[in-house]
């Protein structure tokens, strides 16, 4: 069975984590990489938590310059917008 095959098979209203396809996964993790780059542009290094758990409190991403903690972010999209609007920090 192939991977369309499966997820039609799962009946999930969006590709659900056990049938996510694989270039999906690549196009996140070059988002990713690129909201590395920017960070590191200017000066931060971003991390994102090892919990994966959406509804724990330590979830998300967090900004850092040096060993000072500047924001802590839910998701990659709010990531990318912190980054991208000085104005927003």
């Amino acid at each position: 069975m192939s991977v369309p095959a499966l997820a039609k098979a799962c009946k999930c209203a969006v590709v659900c984590g056990k049938h996510r396809l694989w270039y999906v996964v690549g196009m996140d993790k070059a988002r990713i990489n690129r909201a590395r780059r920017a960070a590191a542009r200017q000066g931060f290094t971003i991390r994102r938590s090892r919990t994966r758990d959406e509804l724990a409190l330590n979830y998300g991403w967090f900004i850092r310059k040096g060993a000072r903690q500047l924001a802590h972010l839910r998701t990659l999209e709010e990531t990318e917008q912190w980054l991208a609007d000085p104005a927003s920090r």
